[in-house]
């Protein structure tokens, strides 16, 4: 999108892109869906947005002055807003290599998707299970492997003595050699609801 200084707002089932300087909405694209995340993912020419939604899929938007191409679509669960379906926190590579996407609870915590050398997209998990995420975003790491951090916290199974973990912030990684995502760094922190991401620092 060609705008300097532009912001997304999304409301229900509504994208709204609005102009900072002058607080004005550029354009409203109604989806006619319930809408659960978004992050802008850049490419060299321009960017587009990855979108979320109750439809169980990811959505890849182009925006052409004031046209929107066709969506690339990626199913990625059931329909509805599950807590276990990815799609709830969506966070995206600063140099466009991957999408993250986050489930609330359980198995399916991080879902990656990227382009392979095929121009075609691959889906990768990383799950653990009894796990609970609150916040999610992606780390800026430069043209290392890309990296999201999570704030999460394991609960008590009650059919054995495995107890609960306090909260954490977990960074996991994509390899894009092996083409492999794995969790490989947590440190505990104090119970807490959101993370920002510092450029070449880590997060808060």
């Amino acid at each position: 999108f060609d705008e300097p200084q532009v912001a997304l707002l999304l409301a229900g089932g509504t994208i709204r892109i609005l102009r900072l300087e002058e607080l004005q909405v550029v354009r409203t694209i109604e989806t006619h869906s319930v809408l659960r995340g978004a992050a802008v993912v850049a490419t060299p020419s321009f960017d587009r947005l990855a979108v979320t939604s109750d439809s169980g899929a990811l959505s890849v938007l182009s925006f052409d002055n004031n046209t929107t191409t066709e969506p690339s679509v990626v199913t990625i669960g059931k329909t509805g807003c599950r807590r276990t379906t990815p799609g709830q926190y969506v966070a995206a590579d600063p140099h466009g290599r991957a999408v993250w996407m986050g489930a609330v609870e359980q198995g399916k915590l991080v879902q990656v998707v990227h382009v392979d050398a095929t121009n075609n997209p691959s889906i990768l998990t990383a799950n653990r299970s009894r796990c609970l995420t609150m916040a999610m975003v992606a780390l800026d790491v430069g043209l290392d492997n890309p990296r999201v951090a999570c704030l999460e916290c394991t609960y008590a199974d009650l059919e054995s003595d495995t107890p609960a973990t306090p909260w954490e912030v977990a960074y996991y990684e994509l390899d894009l050699g092996l083409n492999h995502v794995s969790r490989i760094w947590a440190t505990a922190v104090a119970e807490a609801s959101c993370l920002a991401a510092v450029p070449s620092r880590g997060v808060l």
